[in-house]
């Protein structure tokens, strides 16, 4: 079937529901930028750590397993975030779902490992300077493979919690993130706290100090440790806190909502509707029309050819709709009006409006108009459309004087 662009009716179409948005396109380039070099860096790292056989020691063992999940994100969730932006360009909702259920599996699982990693850190430096001198006899590299192990233990299976929708779990992984921000607050406290004893040990006995000169350097360095450490999880957590706002809150309202009343139930989510244009249609239709689109469109004719329409309900609010003139011409179609509202975009209903308005005419050309500057022309190359005609001031004969929307 070829379809094209040529100027017909005097409608448009201006949805951009499928379309990549410079939002995505800058996140695609900052992904593409920063995934090599933090591939490069942790590589470094762990070679460096290998290959020193003096610095083979417990802390630097979970610096490591920090450094081996960063170097994952660049490996893998960078790539699929890649991938599952540029995927919105091809006609696959398979594997788009396939690419985004696996990048949120390895993200929640990296993430709890990075956090719980942290976590293991704020604790050792807490050790080593609070114990200093029976570091060696309580952090040992076996347990601190086995802490290790457990890490990742407990992120792999909170990260299949979500696919296998075990939400009772979630007041579980609720809890160990509460644990972990109480046990850092606790291990840099103790921190500050062995810090200041410290400091006034020096002034007081400086003749002990000076007899055990390698002890209190090997104390500063501990220090100096610890306080690096604090700033890096300071910066993590600063990262990391929108995320975790977000999982304690769901956590809150999935467990206290409705715990008083044993007959609760979650409300089932409404689902989305695909419908023929109805009257009682048209007054949400051509308030959206003139909110999104410009003042004075009526589209009671639509009425006319409900075969050749859809309209998209939540509930009982109109959120999108599509309408085509199934005989402008011989063997003609024509697509007039195209609208998702742009709190619903992103979603796929564009998509599946133009294909169902293709499908009612098999045989026929099907053509639109669309401005040059919208991004839909991307979803609409998807189905083969083609530009075939530029109409310079098009819509300059509907657009108030005043309107900052593209007229060509």
């Amino acid at each position: 079937m070829d379809m094209n662009t040529t100027s017909k009716p005097d409608s448009t179409d201006r949805t951009s529901d499928d379309s990549i948005s410079a939002l995505d396109i800058a996140l695609v380039i900052l992904n593409v930028s920063t995934s090599p070099f933090i591939i490069v860096t942790n590589s470094v790292v762990l070679v460096a750590i290998w290959k020193t056989s003096s610095l083979h020691t417990p802390g630097n063992m979970l610096l490591c397993n920090l450094a081996v999940s960063d170097l994952a994100v660049g490996l893998l969730i960078q790539p699929l975030f890649i991938l599952k932006t540029l995927q919105r360009l091809v006609v696959n909702d398979d594997i788009l779902s396939s690419v985004s259920k696996t990048k949120d599996i390895a993200g929640i699982c990296l993430c709890g490992v990075s956090f719980l990693t942290f976590t293991a850190i704020s604790l050792d430096r807490m050790i080593a300077l609070k114990f200093h001198l029976r570091y060696n006899s309580l952090v040992t590299m076996n347990k601190t493979a086995l802490a290790i192990a457990v890490i990742w233990t407990v992120s792999g299976f909170s990260s299949s919690a979500k696919p296998l929708k075990a939400h009772a779990l979630y007041p579980v992984f609720g809890l160990i993130i509460v644990f972990c921000l109480v046990a850092n607050f606790f291990a840099y406290f103790e921190v500050y706290r062995v810090v200041i004893r410290h400091q006034g040990q020096i002034h007081s006995q400086m003749q002990v100090m000076s007899a055990n000169a390698g002890q209190g350097m090997r104390f500063k360095q501990l220090r100096r440790s610890a306080v690096t450490v604090f700033y890096v999880y300071c910066l993590f957590l600063l990262c990391y806190l929108p995320y975790i706002a977000t999982l304690v809150a769901d956590v809150f309202v999935r467990t206290s909502f409705g715990k008083n009343d044993p007959g609760w139930k979650p409300t089932q989510v409404s689902p989305i509707d695909y419908c023929y244009v109805q009257p009682h249609h048209i007054p949400s239709v051509n308030a959206m029309c003139r909110e999104f689109f410009w003042p004075g469109i009526d589209l009671s004719e639509c009425l006319q050819y409900p075969d050749f329409s859809c309209v998209v309900l939540y509930k009982k609010f109109v959120i999108g709709f599509a309408f085509m003139v199934p005989d402008v011409n011989y063997n003609e179609a024509y697509i007039s009006f195209v609208l998702v509202h742009p709190e619903w975009r992103r979603g796929g209903i564009g998509t599946y409006m133009i294909y169902h308005l293709i499908q009612t005419c098999m045989g026929k050309d099907v053509t639109l108009h669309v401005s040059v500057t919208n991004p839909a022309m991307l979803m609409y190359q998807k189905f083969g459309f083609k530009p075939e005609e530029l109409i310079q001031e098009f819509y300059s004969r509907y657009l108030p004087q005043d309107s900052p929307q593209c007229r060509h």
